[in-house]
């Protein structure tokens, strides 16, 4: 039960962390960042080289989204492993148990249900 609990865990501070950090937030503001580029090479009222400078400033968003987003996963995943890593130092819990209970099929199912759930409150807010 306690692989489990260590699972879920994994899961929940994962989800947490992700709307904490914003990654959610700015994979929406790159989908915005695309649009906008495209709408610049389409728009026929640009010259070449106005659209070269426009797209340019979107590429620098896109650039430092992308690095906000890696960072923001990255710790999204790496804080709630430490955490279970640092539990298993002190003997509350075994990291492989956990960690191959989160590799069933059982937990991926259960985990999927959750994070959709947590995902379509996250709508609800919004």
């Amino acid at each position: 039960m306690i692989p489990w609990f260590g699972g879920y865990f994994i899961v929940i501070v994962f989800f947490y962390l992700l709307k904490a950090l914003k990654v959610i937030d700015n994979s929406y503001l790159v989908i915005a960042s695309v649009k906008n580029a495209a709408g610049i090479m389409s728009n026929p009222e640009f010259d070449d080289y106005a659209k070269e400078k426009a797209l340019q400033a979107e590429s620098i968003q896109l650039f430092k989204y992308f690095f906000l987003i890696l960072l923001g996963s990255l710790l999204a995943l790496g804080l709630p492993l430490g955490l279970i890593w640092g539990f298993s130092q002190t003997s509350l819990m075994s990291y492989d148990s956990v960690i191959m209970t989160t590799l069933t099929w059982q937990f991926i199912l259960a985990a999927t249900f959750l994070g959709l759930v947590m995902f379509w409150f996250n709508t609800l807010n919004r």
